[in-house]
């Protein structure tokens, strides 16, 4: 029924009008087959009606001692849980957990991108998964995964998904975090900024990090030999824009120098 495209509306309704007692019943009799139904069009629905009834068990039951409805279905869903962040429905679910239940059931989430973050955030739907991840409330789980998106964070910003959970990280996490990433491109901006995606994140870098990071990135995009690629780059010239637009004015100025020799040779007409 969990799968059935008319059957899954049944057990939806079967699962709101039971008990809570008898809701454990069901889930840990469905337990078994709790990833397939995830992965499945129809079956993705019963689980997230499972993930918001189990939420309301935890709020209304408290601590209650024994195993709950919703220790059963993590307990089931956690083996499969880096897998299900980058399927099409079995994100859905994943998600919803991140929404409904506390953190100590979400807690495996968090343990599963963290150990396969490169793969995760690098998928279409993972990249999503782990958004959510970071919208929740500061716990040490999150700040692990913080971590490695840091450590990783070099190789996740040239990918076409991966570059948003980078960014992601620089909007909503700690500044120390924020930090770690702008300190990880020194020496590579100039590589960064010519290319589709990194490109966005030096922007965003450019405008969170420190003066003294600012400063270095300043120095690499003011090289001589790299100034005329970047300001004829398609992605590059917009990081300069970006870059002039944060400087102070002796790094304005000297980036500005370094431009000027090829001013001309890139526009027709006299330059502003």
């Amino acid at each position: 029924a969990m799968v059935d495209p008319f059957g899954n509306y049944l057990f939806q309704k079967i699962l709101e009008k039971i008990t809570p007692e008898e809701r454990i019943m069901l889930v840990k009799s469905v337990g078994p087959r709790l990833v397939n139904a995830s992965l499945n069009l129809h079956g993705t629905r019963s689980v997230q009606k499972i993930v918001e009834l189990c939420a309301m068990d935890e709020e209304s039951e408290g601590g209650k001692d024994g195993e709950s409805a919703a220790d059963v279905l993590t307990r089931s869903l956690a083996p499969a849980a880096a897998r299900l962040c980058i399927d099409s429905h079995g994100n859905h679910v994943i998600q919803r957990i991140l929404l409904k239940l506390g953190h100590k059931h979400a807690k495996f989430v968090f343990d599963a991108v963290a150990e396969s973050v490169s793969d995760v955030a690098r998928h279409r739907h993972g990249c999503c998964v782990i958004q959510r991840c970071l919208d929740s409330a500061p716990c040490p789980a999150r700040a692990h995964l913080v971590r490695r998106i840091v450590d990783k964070s070099l190789e996740l910003m040239q990918d076409a998904y991966g570059n948003y959970v980078v960014q992601y990280v620089l909007d909503v996490c700690s500044d120390e975090d924020v930090h770690a990433v702008c300190e990880s491109v020194v020496g590579k901006v100039t590589l960064l900024a010519i290319q589709k995606f990194s490109s966005n994140v030096m922007e965003k870098c450019l405008e969170r990090c420190t003066d003294r990071v600012k400063e270095q990135y300043l120095n690499e995009l003011s090289d001589p030999e790299r100034i005329r690629e970047l300001m004829m780059d398609p992605f590059g010239n917009y990081v300069v824009q970006r870059a002039l637009s944060v400087a102070t004015h002796a790094q304005a100025v000297r980036l500005v120098e370094a431009m000027r020799p090829h001013l001309t040779t890139t526009q027709s007409g006299t330059p502003n």
